[in-house]
């Protein structure tokens, strides 16, 4: 790690500004509930922050699997697809990225047995989210982003299977609405990656008992 972080510092202006996750330190230390943000160097992702006036131009859920590493993402051409971190990294996907931002999902870990509980909950309710909307279309609405609307009706009731599609931001919030990470006070539609990021504390709800820790890049030099 120490290598890792003396070679973001020849890279990287004003490195000393930002929290760093090495990518091997990432994946041991991952778990469902987590979220990572993107930030794309190729077309649209540049002219989506352009409009928005945002840093981030994607989010995903971090899902662990039988020990494994997964992230459950909308694009337009994989849909709403649960994808590997392995084949992510033998793809180099990361290249497409200027960076990838790690930040955990936190909650009371004194108590073992609330601990077990709750991670518990948050493993079977993020199954049931990703069975009712896996191969969901991707889908945008502009309209709904710039009026801010009420959650719809099947969002209240957490029936996500009436959903037509998802963006990526709005496929993460529904998968926090499902768990109970997030109280349900705005329709999906209108939440962007931003919204996830550190500097924006306000628009997101958390349910009593839920944060997210702070910004971590993902170090992938070696």
């Amino acid at each position: 790690y120490a290598s890792n972080l003396f070679g973001v510092s020849l890279r990287c202006k004003d490195f000393y500004k930002n929290n760093y996750i090495s990518n091997s330190e990432f994946i041991s230390k991952a778990k469902t509930g987590d979220l990572l943000i993107f930030r794309g160097l190729e077309c649209p992702a540049p002219l989506q922050r352009f409009f928005t006036g945002d840093e981030y131009d994607h989010v995903a859920l971090v899902k662990r699997k039988d020990g494994c590493v997964y992230i459950y993402e909308a694009t337009t051409i994989q849909k709403c697809n649960l994808l590997s971190w392995n084949l992510f990294n033998l793809s180099l996907y990361n290249l497409i990225y200027d960076k990838i931002v790690y930040r955990r999902l936190l909650y009371d870990s004194r108590d073992k047995d609330k601990l077990r509980q709750i991670q518990n909950d948050l493993e079977k309710k993020s199954n049931e989210y990703i069975e009712e909307t896996k191969k969901k279309d991707y889908a945008l609405s502009v309209g709904a982003v710039i009026c801010w609307g009420k959650p719809r009706e099947f969002e209240q009731k957490n029936e996500w299977k009436k959903s037509k599609g998802f963006s990526c931001s709005s496929l993460l919030t529904g998968a926090y609405y499902k768990m109970g990470v997030l109280e349900i006070t705005h329709d999906t539609r209108s939440i962007l990656p931003s919204h996830y990021s550190q500097r924006d504390n306000t628009t997101l709800k958390m349910s009593p008992g839920f944060s997210f820790g702070p910004e971590e890049i993902i170090e992938f030099s070696k």
